[in-house]
């Protein structure tokens, strides 16, 4: 059993991004990947899911105009998809028509079945659908022709304006991540300036005042020496003073002559003292006592 459809013709980065999303779409049981290349005799590569979306080297060598693949398998569990690029009748030559062709094969029985089903749903989901079928039957296949090829180039530009989008979204996005990160980083570098200025704004701080204390303990010892000093000047003053009045209450000559006279007098007036004494009362015991004896 087969189920085939038309898409869009596409290039080979373009087709691999849509075998990349179909892989890692749960409903599509993806085994391998057989690539069959363009112009060969023989057979092609085949890589598995994970070598697929790990950038596997053979991939490498394709562009955004390639289109190298003759066919593309994707072994399914539950069937085969296989896109179609070749012209009918000569897998070696690319196909002139505007679209590629999708057939779903079934595996087994040939019978329908809901995991066939899937796949057919997962294929039209990434591989999108594109089919004008019909119009040859009314029009003729030249007009047929005509509307695919309008239809295609239709296609083509809107495809060419969504990945334009894309892409610009990607560069906005990759814009909006730059300026996150250099804000980031702007913050993270002011932050650590702002640190090392507070840090240096305690320090000049601690050290301003260290110097208020030094100055005002100087201040308050200037404050004890200034009394200190006023009692001494004080003291000097009384000591001149002193001085002075020593030298004003100095004994003049008169007063030396005037002490000496005053000295002359007292001491005669203590010998008539002494002489009244022994001469009444003296005296007058001798005799009484040398009465006495006689």
């Amino acid at each position: 059993m087969q189920c085939s459809y038309s898409i869009l013709k596409t290039s080979d980065p373009q087709l691999v991004e849509c075998i990349k999303k179909m892989v890692l779409d749960k409903e599509v049981e993806c085994t391998k990947i057989v690539f069959n290349q363009l112009g060969m005799s023989s057979g092609g590569f085949q890589l598995t899911p994970a070598l697929l979306n790990a950038g596997t080297a053979p991939l490498n060598f394709i562009h955004e105009s390639s289109r190298l693949f003759s066919t593309v398998d994707l072994i399914c569990n539950a069937g085969r998809i296989r896109i179609v690029r070749h012209k009918p009748g000569e897998p070696k030559q690319d196909t002139t028509e505007p679209f590629d062709r999708v057939d779903i094969i079934a595996e087994g029985d040939n019978k329908p079945n809901e995991p066939y089903t899937r796949l057919i749903a997962a294929s039209q989901k990434h591989l999108h659908r594109f089919s004008i079928s019909g119009l040859g039957t009314f029009l003729g296949e030249d007009a047929q022709r005509h509307y695919q090829e309008r239809d295609a180039a239709l296609a083509q530009m809107q495809h060419l304006i969504t990945d334009s989008n894309k892409r610009v979204n990607e560069r906005i996005q990759e814009y909006e991540d730059a300026y996150l990160e250099k804000q980031k980083l702007l913050e993270q570098e002011y932050r650590k300036k702002k640190e090392e200025q507070d840090d240096s704004t305690a320090k000049e701080s601690e050290r301003l005042d260290a110097i208020k204390r030094s100055l005002d303990k100087r201040e308050e010892e200037l404050n004890l020496q200034e009394p200190k000093a006023e009692r001494r000047r004080v003291f000097d003053e009384l000591k001149e003073t002193m001085a002075g009045w020593s030298k004003d209450f100095t004994l003049s000559t008169t007063n030396i002559k005037f002490r000496i006279l005053i000295r002359v007098v007292y001491i005669a007036l203590l010998l008539i003292f002494a002489l009244v004494v022994v001469f009444y009362v003296v005296r007058p015991i001798v005799s009484v006592m040398n009465e006495l004896e006689s």
